[in-house]
């Protein structure tokens, strides 16, 4: 994890204002949080099966902390 967020901006990449987490700002709603939760591509679990279980790892610890936020 940073410290701070990293913001990316043209210097990034020509494209970056369609690249996730900016995409999300840019065309959701003002209730819309945007963030990127970045894996790492070159490991031997950078495999699909290995992102689906990152993805449900993700997701799980998400619900379980709005859960414990939750009234």
């Amino acid at each position: 994890m940073l410290a701070e967020p990293k913001i990316t901006a043209s210097s990034y990449h020509p494209l970056w204002r369609q690249i996730s987490g900016n995409w999300v700002q840019a065309n959701g709603n003002a209730k819309t949080v945007a963030l990127c939760l970045e894996t790492p591509w070159n490991t031997a679990s950078s495999t699909t099966e290995g992102y689906r279980d990152v993805g449900a790892a993700l997701a799980k610890a998400l619900g379980s902390h709005l859960q414990e936020r939750s009234p």
